[in-house]
């Protein structure tokens, strides 16, 4: 028996966190928020929209972990490393914006930038050791690449991959 079905809320999670990126890159679309030196409401709202979709996702992501059932070798050793590098990354990332954006605390810059881009390592990584695993559907590897990707164009729109990625790997029935 599986053991996705002891973590019933991974699904609900994930969806909600696309959503939350969707509308994170619908306000950057629409309004074009100064994230880094917020002045109004739609900029703090954008704010607060990265680091909740960070947080979400990392619950997400580790909702995907505790549910699966791997056999030992190098795929698990693979999404291990995978799922870890992007649940540090992420709580990191998330962090680091808030307080700086938020806050006004610059320092914490650079943090950001290296959480981002260990978070799209770590997903890679995670999506990598997923396309060929038997215990989940093979899109769940490619949606986290896809989210990788998001990531990696996300002044260009990549919110809204991210987005779809996270609702689609919400509703995969073979998780």
């Amino acid at each position: 028996m599986s053991r996705s079905k002891d973590v019933r809320w991974r699904k609900p999670v994930l969806i909600i966190s696309g959503v939350v990126w969707i509308i994170r890159a619908g306000l950057e679309l629409v309004f074009q928020p100064d994230y880094w030196n917020p002045q109004t409401f739609i900029d703090y709202v954008a704010v607060a929209g990265t680091s909740l979709g960070l947080f979400l996702l990392v619950l997400g992501l580790w909702g995907m972990h505790l549910g699966r059932q791997i056999k030992p070798g190098l795929s698990k050793i693979v999404w291990g490393m995978g799922v870890g590098i992007s649940c540090v990354a992420g709580v990191a990332a998330g962090v680091a914006n808030f307080v700086e954006d938020w806050f006004g605390v610059k320092s914490l810059g650079d943090l950001f930038v290296f959480g981002m881009m260990f978070l799209v390592l770590g997903l890679l990584l995670s999506g990598i050791s997923t396309i060929r695993a038997k215990d989940v559907s093979r899109w769940t590897g490619w949606l986290l690449i896809a989210c990788a990707v998001g990531f990696g164009i996300i002044d260009w729109g990549g919110g809204f991959v991210i987005g779809v990625s996270l609702i689609l790997l919400g509703v995969v029935r073979k998780l």
